[in-house]
């Protein structure tokens, strides 16, 4: 028998009603912004705006009848004479509301209400009708429960009240959606089709990106469980971290640029330290157990630094010590990163990691408005244990972890991407299936833990193998939007570097096994040899009529 939700309460999430300030701007944004008046004026009618009050209807009839009459918005002076001779034909206000009235004129006009002149303000507008949507909401929900239970009775046709109900909602939905430009193409529609592409640093990446990540774009990236997937998390926010100082530098007049990295899985402790390793070139061994007092400097290098430096000593150019490659990384990632311990698992983190894609948003407004910075990309690692820790919050029945990770690249895509103009990049599980595939073979996109449909919304999915026992693996991209099918990589993990570098000009494929180049040439080269001297023998057997090693196969 299956588990229905019959008998158990909806999870409803209430907010209060409007309150009679937010009723005041809203009239006053009305009464000054004719586009925010075209988007409402359909629904909401005088007999919606007596909900708040008969001075607010009484503004409301006066101001619809002068547009329809005259085409535009009235002026403060209009306004205040309809109210007062009611044979114009505008609308009349008892004489109790008359005061109120002439107060919600007068603050509508007033200097001192709007920041920016409200006329063609969007911001404006956008928030008159979202607040609206609220409005009518609110009234609609007061006429439904006057309608649904009324003197012990119900509505005898359910289905039909349900779905008039439904139709209504969808009305005032469409009514907060953004208008449609008169024209296809506008004045400056070529800017808003031109990509701002940015090299990400790591160029297994890039390779695949044509370039680098673009604002607005979700890239999923996947392996197997235990693999490298976080190395590359941090690759990627130290990298941006990089540019993001390098600009500053040459422009230090520019905004603040962060990254942000949510983290469902590493704690705060060990995000710090997997950045800071890559950051400053330091190796975990050392990181983990050296004193900061007996970090290296620069006249007194470690064994490993002269071999990781070779290039710069060899040419006379100066290596900095530990000590200050992490104080200079310390500084930069300070200025640029935001690490977010979504665990729950301490007492800073506690509460946190429950609300999945919206909670990722009120947390990023939240750093813009606080800090004041823009959003540069934002990590998220990893999906499957952000929709869990959701699911189990609300109560939500596990069957379907599938709808909610494969809808993660849409909602991260309108939800954050799109919002915070930043690319977005989704870290996942493959499924188990997937993670036997051999050292060589990559899965699929569609191979994603849970919900193959995960990468649909991707504008980029690459994935990649566990490592072989020489921390060989493959790397590829199977879901490319706008840049082509590229081959597969040869990953080198060096994961006591915390890092991941290209070895693909020493390693390749052959028959799903990780080979050296040279091993390869050596194989094509004997191949070749092979086929050779089985034409030659075969050509001899035909000179002679005998068989040749195809007809003897047979």
């Amino acid at each position: 028998m299956s588990q229905g939700n019959t008998g158990r309460s909806p999870q409803v999430v209430r907010r209060t009603v409007i309150g009679s300030k937010s009723r005041e701007l809203l009239m006053a944004v009305l009464l000054r912004n004719p586009g925010a008046f075209d988007r409402v004026r359909e629904l909401l009618t005088p007999e919606t705006f007596r909900y708040a009050g008969d001075a607010y209807a009484a503004l409301w009839e006066i101001t619809i009848a002068f547009v329809n009459e005259h085409g535009h918005m009235p002026e403060r002076e209009f306004l205040l004479t309809a109210l007062e001779n009611s044979e114009q034909g505008y609308g009349t206000v008892g004489e109790e509301s008359y005061d109120e009235a002439v107060q919600l004129i007068e603050y509508a006009f007033s200097p001192a209400t709007f920041l920016h002149p409200p006329e063609n303000n969007n911001e404006y507008a956008g928030w008159a009708v979202r607040t609206a949507s609220k409005l009518l909401h609110e009234q609609l929900a007061t006429a439904m429960q006057g309608q649904l239970l009324s003197r012990s009775t119900v509505p005898e046709d359910m289905p039909l009240f349900i779905s008039t109900l439904t139709s209504q909602i969808e009305s005032i939905t469409a009514m907060t959606c953004a208008t449609v430009d008169e024209l296809a193409y506008t004045e400056n529609w070529d800017q808003t089709i031109q990509r701002t592409l940015t090299p990400t640093g790591i160029p297994f990446f890039d390779i695949y990106t044509a370039g680098g990540d673009c604002p607005g774009e979700v890239y999923g990236v996947m392996g197997p469980y235990g693999s490298y997937k976080t190395t590359l998390v941090y690759m990627l926010a130290v990298e941006r971290c990089c540019r993001l100082q390098a600009m500053m530098e040459a422009d230090p007049s520019s905004s603040r640029k962060v990254v942000v990295v949510f983290s469902y899985e590493a704690r705060l402790t060990e995000m710090r330290q997997r950045a800071l390793g890559y950051a400053a070139k330091m190796p975990r061994d050392r990181l983990e157990h050296t004193p900061r007092s007996e970090y290296s400097t620069a006249d007194n290098l470690q064994t490993y630094e002269r071999l990781e430096f070779a290039g710069q000593l060899s040419a006379g150019l100066p290596v900095l010590g530990e000590i200050d490659r992490v104080n200079n990384a310390i500084a930069m990632l300070n200025q640029h990163v935001i690490y977010v311990d979504m665990t729950g698992s301490t007492e800073e983190s506690r509460g946190r990691g429950n609300g999945y894609f919206d909670e990722i948003k009120t947390m990023l407004g939240s750093f813009c408005r606080q800090r004041n910075v823009e959003i540069s990309s934002v990590i998220m690692d990893y999906v499957g244990i952000a929709a869990k820790r959701h699911m189990l919050t609300k109560n939500i029945d596990m069957s379907q972890m599938r709808h909610y990770i494969g809808n993660a690249p849409m909602m991260a895509k309108s939800i954050i991407a799109d919002r915070f103009n930043c690319p977005v990049y989704l870290f996942h599980q493959l499924a188990a299936a997937a993670n036997n595939l051999g050292e060589g073979r990559i899965g699929h996109h569609t191979d994603a833990a849970e919900a193959k449909n995960f990468p649909e919304n991707c504008d980029f999915c690459m994935q990649g193998a566990m490592p072989n026992g020489a921390a060989l693996a493959a790397w590829g991209c199977t879901k490319h939007r706008r840049a082509p099918q590229m081959e597969n990589r040869i990953l080198h993990v060096q994961g006591n570097m915390y890092r991941v570098s290209d070895a693909s000009a020493t390693y390749t494929i052959r028959n799903g096994r990780i080979v050296g180049r040279r091993e390869d040439e050596m194989i094509v080269h004997g191949d070749a040899r092979q086929r050779q001297q089985r034409q030659l023998t075969d050509d001899y057997n035909q000179a002679n009529g005998e068989p040749n090693e195809a007809d003897s196969a047979g």
